[in-house]
């Protein structure tokens, strides 16, 4: 996806949108099918990862949620990453890695 410093949240969107044969609107959008949320969920941790300072508010207001929806999306996409650890390669993020802990401290983006 090319420099972190140079990733922003909408090429985030797209780039997911895309590796899920999803639209960037489906993301955004106000569906919850099962896939769709667990796509949007997975797009939130990548642009919490991949986009240098991402705040939580600006990760919601990117995905029409408000920021406790992004911190839930985060915990859940954490578990399943944990879970099925070769998901990040089907995502086209294999440079970034889920945490081990709680925090996001302990992970590296680039």
């Amino acid at each position: 996806m090319g420099k972190c410093t140079d990733v922003r949240l909408g090429q985030v969107i797209e780039h997911l949108a895309k590796q899920f044969a999803l639209q960037a609107s489906d993301l955004t959008g106000t569906s919850r099918e099962k896939e769709i949320v667990r796509a949007r969920q997975l797009a939130m941790w990548c642009c919490r990862r991949l986009v240098p300072q991402p705040s939580l508010p600006a990760i919601g207001r990117a995905f029409n949620r408000d920021h406790t929806s992004v911190l839930e999306a985060l915990r859940v996409a954490e578990r399943l990453l944990h879970a099925y650890p070769r998901l990040l390669a089907a995502l086209g993020t294999e440079n970034v890695q889920p945490s081990h802990g709680s925090g996001r401290e302990s992970t590296q983006a680039c």
